[in-house]
């Protein structure tokens, strides 16, 4: 069996839509990034080719991995299952990719069709309008599943279309559950406050940003650091391990439980701060390291 670790409440009112078959056609998932939301939506799209009563009546999504279905479902060779999302190496998801979807979606076909859109507040303008007709006016058999880890950046009339589900952080049992049952080897303790409810993130660090970890500990635990520390030396170092954008979320976790430990309203001042160059960052596509060395500035201008 394949199980899902937290958000009991989200699997149990899926679980009765499906068991009263009142699943709205379209779904929208959006909380933190990496607590589970695509894994929920693959595991409710298994279960909608392949109804199991039993992990139904239960009240949660676990799914059966010896299904005859199962294999074509896993390797996405389903005819009637997609997902929508960023192509390799853009950051949003184009009106091209839209419509093919829309094509696909008319198909003629007996049974369900399932698409995930991951991560839904990259559809630029064009490729939402585009999808709307669809929301607005689906088929009985169509189901979309909408993934979005910043609701703001959504359009208003795509969320007014779609039934929301809140995803919330994981606990550390839940943290650690997951880890466990994934089998990955990872110093849980050790990176435990920077992954803000987050297994993903967690997973994230330990693979590809264990050196701007490093960095960041030296930064912030040596005291002349603060005082004066040769910050182009570190986001260099970041940035030659290609771990700048990484780096950056580090960074806030750090400044977040500096708040929480002094409660010094300038950090918080400073999160958003940091936080706002961060999404310049990743909406105009700005120089990562460039955005870690200014933000690693704003930090220092607090020991001044």
């Amino acid at each position: 069996m394949k199980n899902i670790i937290g958000h009991e409440e989200v699997q149990q009112t899926l679980t009765n839509m499906v068991i009263d078959k009142s699943l709205p056609h379209a779904l929208l998932f959006h909380g933190p990034k990496g607590v589970g939301k695509r894994l929920v939506a693959e595991t409710l799209a298994y279960h909608l080719f392949c109804p199991d009563n039993n992990s139904m009546l239960a009240g949660n999504l676990d799914i059966d991995t010896n299904h005859i279905l199962y294999p074509q479902l896993e390797e996405m060779s389903h005819p009637d299952f997609s997902i929508l999302e960023p192509e390799e190496g853009k950051k949003i998801i184009r009106i091209s990719q839209v419509r093919d979807t829309i094509n696909k979606l008319a198909m003629s076909s007996d049974g369900k069709k399932i698409v995930i859109i991951d991560a839904a507040e990259q559809l630029n303008n064009n490729a939402a309008n585009a999808l709307l007709k669809t929301l607005e006016e689906p088929n009985d058999n169509i189901h979309i599943i909408m993934i979005c880890h910043n609701l703001s950046k959504l359009l208003p009339t795509i969320i007014s279309r779609c039934r929301q589900f809140r995803f919330n952080p994981l606990s550390t049992e839940e943290i650690k559950t997951v880890i466990k049952n994934e089998n990955i080897k990872i110093d849980i303790d050790k990176y435990i406050n920077f992954t803000a409810g987050s297994p993903g993130e967690l997973i994230d660090i330990e693979k590809t940003g264990k050196d701007a970890m490093a960095e960041l500990d030296k930064f912030f635990n040596n005291p002349t650091n603060l005082y004066g520390s040769d910050i182009n030396q570190i986001c260099e170092i970041i940035n030659r391990k290609k771990q700048a954008p990484i780096a950056l979320s580090i960074l806030l976790t750090y400044i977040s439980n500096k708040f929480k430990q002094d409660k010094n309203h300038k950090w918080g001042e400073i999160y958003e701060k940091i936080q706002h160059k961060q999404q310049n960052m990743a909406e105009f596509n700005l120089n990562a390291m460039l955005t870690l060395e200014s933000a690693l500035t704003d930090v220092t201008k607090m020991y001044k």
